[in-house]
């Protein structure tokens, strides 16, 4: 999870941001501030890991905050205007968001937030998964090893550089796995992949209405895949009353 930073002089602004990150399961939006001058304090004594910076603020700019301390934090710049980007990119920031940007563009800036933080991480040491009779040992994003009961899983979704587990009680946890690995090392009677992007504990289905799968405790239906929907109806035959 990224502890994130809003710094804008703009109402709106904040709250794009502040509802986009809603959406976003590896971003926490801990404070925002009207100006850079303002935020600098709480900065200063508080474990930031992703600021959004706006350009245009009176007194001291986003580009002086950035030229002052950029090599201090992680910093995407927002800004309605252009003619920053080389200035920007000059003073290494990890991108620059052209407002108004829409959900997709925020989530590519983001990504890449998430990679410059945890991809050297993840290349020095191999990502650890241990499995035991009823449970299973994940590293998480921030490199602790937790463990998780295959009874409060509820669902997982692979995402491009991480995945989440939905756990019992609204919990999530993310790791730096893949859906692959996960797949094989999950016991095949308990999960099942239904989707490129989603594997789905089997004793967690409520029901099944056409391409959508509804499970206990899963605020939305899951999705099931084309080529995952016979294989799928296959593993539950045993289970249906006829």
């Amino acid at each position: 999870m990224l502890r994130c930073l809003i710094v804008d002089d703009e109402p709106h602004a904040i709250e794009v941001i502040k509802n986009y990150s809603k959406k976003t399961p590896y971003l926490e939006i801990v404070a925002s501030f009207n100006s850079a001058l303002e935020a600098l304090p709480y900065i200063e004594k508080e474990d930031i890991d992703l600021i959004f910076l706006d350009i245009n603020m009176p007194t001291f700019t986003g580009l002086d905050f950035v030229k002052s301390f950029g090599n201090k934090t992680n910093i995407i710049l927002t800004t309605a205007y252009s003619n920053y980007a080389v200035t920007a990119f000059d003073n290494d920031v990890i991108d620059y968001l052209l407002k108004p940007f829409p959900f997709e563009r925020f989530l590519v800036a983001t990504q890449k937030a998430l990679n410059r933080l945890y991809k050297p991480v993840a290349e020095k040491a191999p990502v650890e998964i241990k499995e035991t009779e009823h449970q299973i040992f994940v590293k998480t994003d921030k490199g602790k090893i937790i463990k998780i009961e295959y009874n409060d899983i509820i669902y997982i979704e692979g995402l491009k550089n991480y995945i989440s587990f939905y756990l019992t009680n609204k919990r999530r946890v993310i790791s730096l796995l893949n859906m692959k690995t996960l797949e094989d090392r999950l016991p095949a009677q308990n999960f099942v992949r239904i989707h490129k992007s989603y594997l789905i504990s089997i004793n967690k289905i409520i029901s099944m209405d056409g391409g959508r799968l509804y499970l206990e405790g899963a605020e939305e239906p899951i999705p099931i895949g084309n080529t995952f929907k016979a294989l799928f109806i296959e593993r539950l035959k045993g289970k249906f009353l006829s």
